[in-house]
């Protein structure tokens, strides 16, 4: 309907106006291919799909991929160029994430050497002169005192025994002697050590979601440093105050505890890794398609792709 403003006495006039036209709005690009893909976990899916232009259409598509499971990520092209009536060819991969490897084992403390090694030592030169002595006086004659001992034997002899006394030990019962003190260790300046350090969680692999980390110890007092990169804490290691979260795979925690008054703890160890479930998901790839010399963006209809993860 045509309006007409004038200064006649109905105005405006109105004029109705019909007819047939043509359009040459651009088609709607459409994308097909492969869906669906299965693989085992560590390893990439792929899906190999095509976008083609719709009449009268040229621009480029960009994609956003949503609903990916846990420790995968998806890939798209950053955008795919089309041109009137063509088809273009692009991939889109999905990595997932495997814990495959050994955990490693937690860290065993040292202990000192047992207090008896020394005197083990002792005792057994103490049994192997005298072994020594006894078959030297056998073969001298059957313990007869009608035969002078061998001046070579006796020599022998006593040479062992000189050993044996100049190595700290002693036997009791002779008149006039006494045992040589054997050194001990200075007593230990404190108490017992601390207790152990108790990680939660504890380490292990995680299909799920991030662990958040706990840190205590039963020791009253005690203060817990720890460290995220495998090697061992000590008293300059950061000091643990609060939960955090693990979000790295791989990351291993090492924690000992000091108290005052006591010795530091054990260390205790805790291995995280991360690893995509097993199961189908539905990942949703959205396309936009931008027309040559616009700014208006076309929302296209949104494509399943269907990962299965072994």
């Amino acid at each position: 309907t045509l309006l007409i403003t004038d200064n006649a006495a109905n105005s405006p006039q109105s004029i109705t106006v019909s007819g047939a036209g043509t359009s040459s709005a651009p088609g709607v690009p459409t994308i097909a291919g492969t869906t669906t893909a299965s693989v085992s976990a560590g390893q990439p899916a792929q899906f190999n799909l095509t976008a083609s232009a719709g009449p009268n259409f040229t621009g480029t598509l960009t994609f956003a991929c949503s609903g990916v499971p846990f420790m995968t990520a998806c890939t798209t092209p950053a955008s795919v160029s089309i041109i009137n009536g063509a088809s273009v060819p692009f991939t889109v991969s999905i990595s997932t994430t495997t814990a495959a490897g050994a955990m490693p084992s937690p860290l065993v403390p040292s202990f000192p050497a047992l207090p008896f090694a020394r005197t083990f030592s002792a005792f057994f030169l103490v049994l192997l002169s005298a072994f020594c002595i006894l078959q030297l006086v056998a073969s001298s004659g059957h313990f007869t005192t009608a035969r002078s001992p061998n001046p070579s034997h006796t020599l022998l002899a006593a040479s062992l025994v000189a050993a044996i006394l100049s190595s700290g030990v002693a036997c009791g019962g002779a008149s006039g002697s006494s045992a040589p003190q054997r050194q001990t260790d200075p007593a230990p300046t404190t108490a017992i050590a601390t207790a152990t350090p108790l990680v939660q969680h504890a380490g292990g692999i995680f299909s799920t979601g991030y662990p958040s980390v706990t840190i205590t110890d039963a020791t009253s007092g005690a203060s817990i440093h720890f460290t995220t990169d495998g090697s061992t804490p000590t008293v300059s290691s950061p000091l643990y105050s609060a939960p955090f979260t693990i979000n790295t795979s791989g990351t291993t925690i090492q924690a000992i505890a000091t108290a005052p008054s006591y010795s530091a703890s054990a260390v205790v160890t805790a291995n995280y890794k991360f690893q995509t479930p097993a199961g189908t998901f539905p990942i949703t790839l959205t396309p936009t398609a931008t027309a040559t010399g616009s700014a208006k963006q076309i929302q296209l209809s949104p494509i399943t792709l269907a990962l299965t993860v072994k």
